[in-house]
């Protein structure tokens, strides 16, 4: 299921740039911006809050309905398992957050 939602994400990501109005990239760059807060505090949290958000933003930004709906379903079932790696895998949120700053 992670390599399915990568690849949705991957695909999600390329309409987003392809897609997203001024505002929207606008609002996904406030979102990165302040989830490096939660990275310099080590608020796994918070972090992990700004990462559901940032990535539902960029499935909504792709501006395609179907994949909206498979990048939605594929993160519910992950959910659990994502928000865990911020707890237990050595540096994860600041790889996380150099991933999106790419």
């Amino acid at each position: 299921m992670f390599e399915a939602l990568g690849e949705i994400e991957a695909l999600c990501a390329n309409m987003c740039a392809q897609r997203m109005t001024p505002i929207e990239r606008k609002q996904l760059l406030n979102i990165h911006l302040e989830s490096k807060e939660a990275l310099d505090k080590q608020d796994v949290e918070s972090y992990s809050e700004f990462n559901v958000e940032l990535h539902l933003a960029i499935h909504s930004g792709a501006k395609n309905k179907s994949l909206l709906r498979i990048a939605q379903d594929l993160s519910r079932l992950l959910a659990p398992f994502r928000r865990s790696v911020f707890f237990t895998r050595e540096n994860r949120m600041a790889n996380s957050f150099a991933e999106h700053q790419e």
